[in-house]
């Protein structure tokens, strides 16, 4: 008897309906992939928000986005060239490495606090913990550190707002656009336009046009500290979405969703802004004090 078997006609059509069914699937996984991704993006900036709240709590007021912290900055020069000298635990950093205590990173806090210096001394031992990484940011690699030019800078995906939290004990004169002293940003008094108005944390690619958003910069060159909305002009320029990140603009905030790039706000909550939004909307939303009513756009 001969032997019942498929014919190439009968194999060719399972073929192709496997194909239309996997042509039909794939855009819904990768919905429902960018879905989850936006939805751990936006868990990360609201920890980094409300772990704002928690050093507010504790300590009496919020980190800089950069600059030293608890205290007051102390330049001198006590045992070593090229240390930053205060009364432990002050240390100079950018506001994530701040939040450390308060983001259950107690042993990177630690490590970084024994470290007490500036960069390279931190690299060897930093690495970036996973809620300072969106998943959907196509610029941070595997390695989480930059290749070029800071071989081994640890990478994050989010940016402090310099506008609201100040730097290195200043803090933001939209008028002069300068920085001058002031006392630090506090829930009491730090945000008089009101806590769900002001931006604290945007999303920004970790090498935005081939530069770095660097862990570890607490300064240096304006593209490599992990800190926007510290220059007037700066804040005048809406957040880029779904550019790519070897072409997009470093002086803003930049995400790969589709529509929308996310920001976590004083109060604790995260919200996506349209790249389409007003420079002027998007210039009160960083400022805490200006006293301007936000846009329909907002």
């Amino acid at each position: 008897m001969r032997r019942s078997a498929f014919t190439l006609i009968e194999l060719l059509v399972v073929t192709g309906i496997v194909a239309i069914a996997g042509g039909l699937l794939l855009p819904a996984v990768q919905k429902t992939r960018a879905s989850a991704a936006r939805a751990n993006c936006a868990n990360n900036l609201r920890q980094m928000s409300l772990g704002l709240h928690s050093a507010n709590d504790i300590v009496g007021n919020m980190p800089p986005a950069t600059g030293f912290w608890p205290g007051d900055e102390n330049w001198e020069n006590r045992y070593f060239e090229d240390f930053y000298w205060g009364p432990p635990p002050v240390v100079l950093g950018p506001a994530h490495v701040f939040l450390y205590p308060y983001l259950e990173q107690n042993a990177r806090w630690q490590a970084f606090t024994n470290a007490n210096t500036f960069n390279p001394f931190w690299e060897p031992i930093e690495s970036t913990p996973d809620v300072f990484v969106c998943p959907a940011d196509p610029s941070m690699p595997a390695s989480r550190r930059a290749w070029s030019p800071d071989n081994g800078m640890p990478l994050t995906s989010y940016a402090a707002n310099a506008a609201a939290l100040g730097c290195y004990g200043w803090t933001f004169n939209i008028l002069t656009d300068t920085f001058s002293r002031h006392q630090r940003a506090n829930l009491t008094w730090g945000f008089p336009d009101g806590t769900s108005n002001t931006i604290v944390f945007y999303e920004r690619y970790a090498q935005p046009n081939w530069n770095i958003n660097g862990l570890l910069y607490c300064w240096g060159p304006d593209y490599g500290p992990p800190i926007l909305g510290y220059k007037k002009w700066m804040l005048h320029l809406p957040p880029q979405a779904a550019i790519p990140p070897d072409v997009v603009d470093p002086y803003r905030a930049s995400g790969a969703h589709s529509s929308v790039v996310l920001v976590g706000l004083a109060d604790g909550s995260v919200r996506g802004v349209s790249p389409n939004i007003s420079p002027h909307t998007w210039k009160y939303a960083q400022l805490p004090d200006d006293g301007r009513v936000l846009g329909s756009d907002w």
